[in-house]
């Protein structure tokens, strides 16, 4: 593992960061078993097979910075199953997917917290209507502890549209922190909205590292993560900066 990972911090309220993942981690894909991946291809009669489509921009800017994870494995995974269907009146639903510290739910446009349930497999089911766009909210409850969290949608890893993996890139949430990822990035000041869509509509069949056998699955992993100080860097006039200089670390 590389002791120093470059990151991207969040322009848009400093909670949202990105840090370089790992060398040796293993795919995201494929932790996913064959029971799983023969549920995504055929979904149960009364549910609509959703994929995610690559909607309108979202201004969303980032920066970098540096961090370093403390093990090469995931502190804990998630999936959620998303497709058309509404909830069922006969399950009791959840808020949220808890990784403790760290919950992951998903929103509608409006900020409303989409319910989700449990199957009798025990995965995350998250009903869903073709159209809807929808964000990832992420949040940090522990007060001393920074995490990095990798996400995918449909396989495809929402930071660099490549296949997932525990290698990538993810997103830092700090200590009592949240972070709201509303897409797939496009460059360091935009993404490109969630939107719930028919699968061929979706990027997953839209990307040429796509596999269509994962469209409906929403996947999180997260990581514990220390932060680095930056560079020092040179000064000129060193004495006339009147205010103390954040730390830095001197090369």
């Amino acid at each position: 593992m590389n002791k120093y990972n470059m990151a991207f911090v969040s322009l848009l309220g400093g909670a949202l960061l990105i840090t370089a993942g790992c060398a040796s981690s293993p795919r995201y894909s494929q932790i996913q078993d064959q029971d799983v991946a023969q549920e995504l291809s055929e979904p149960a009669s009364s549910a609509k097979k959703l994929g995610t489509k690559w909607g309108e921009d979202v201004d969303s800017a980032v920066v970098t910075v540096a961090a370093s994870r403390l093990t090469d494995k995931p502190y804990d995974t998630a999936a959620i199953y998303y497709r058309g269907e509404r909830v069922p009146s006969n399950v009791s639903t959840l808020s949220k997917v808890s990784l403790s510290p760290v919950n992951v739910k998903v929103v509608n446009e409006n900020g409303r917290t989409m319910p989700m349930y449990r199957n009798k497999q025990g995965q995350y089911i998250l009903p869903a209507q073709e159209g809807q766009r929808y964000q990832l909210i992420i949040a940090n409850a522990d007060k001393n502890r920074t995490y990095e969290v990798v996400t995918t949608v449909d396989g495809i890893d929402v930071l660099n549209g490549r296949v997932g993996s525990y290698q990538n890139s993810g997103y830092l949430v700090r200590p009592n922190s949240e972070l709201t990822i509303e897409g797939f990035r496009k460059n360091s000041d935009q993404v490109a909205a969630f939107r719930f869509a028919a699968p061929e509509e979706s990027y997953v069949n839209q990307n040429v590292q796509g596999d269509e056998r994962n469209i409906g699955v929403i996947g999180v992993a997260i990581f514990e993560v220390r932060e680095e100080l930056p560079d020092c860097e040179a000064n000129p006039f060193p004495a006339d900066n009147g205010y103390a200089p954040a730390p830095c670390r001197k090369r």
